[in-house]
């Protein structure tokens, strides 16, 4: 029982370790994105102060996990699971916060998704770029657009 319970002990610090690490690069990642948005650089502080916080921009605090009893309170605090939604969620954060500061900025602007496609060759990357230009030209007889 010693040896399976030190087996299971093992695999969840390696998981949570994985977990962290795979969350800190995320939010840096988003933070580098952040970072070279012009529309985030024209915000105030403040704006970004407000929309890091409305938002969730900051990364959760990496938490010892060197002992059992480390690892049992790391995982009341938060499961495997819940970590990787939050993981998953990361990027939809940041956008989210580059949405709203554009909204910000230009009130009137219309968000325009742009379709996801398989593309195979420059014949199909022709026309998706013709299909897009078309949407977003729509759009634009009714003011700014964001992609």
């Amino acid at each position: 029982m010693p040896e399976l319970t030190k087996q299971l002990t093992t695999a969840l610090r390696t998981a949570l370790g994985k977990l962290q690490g795979d969350l800190s690069s995320a939010f840096q990642a988003g933070d580098a994105k952040l970072a070279a948005s012009h529309v985030w650089s024209r915000l105030s502080g403040d704006q970004r102060a407000t929309l890091s916080t409305t938002c969730q921009l900051a990364p959760p605090a990496k938490e010892t996990i060197g002992t059992d009893e480390e690892i049992l309170a790391a995982l009341r605090a938060s499961t495997l699971a819940s970590r990787r939604n939050l993981l998953d969620a990361v990027p939809q954060r940041f956008s989210r916060a580059l949405d709203e500061a554009s909204r910000l900025l230009e009130p009137k602007a219309q968000r325009v998704l742009l379709p996801s496609a398989t593309i195979h060759d420059t014949a199909e990357l022709d026309q998706w770029l013709a299909d897009a230009r078309k949407q977003i030209e729509e759009k634009l007889k009714d003011g700014p657009v964001t992609l």
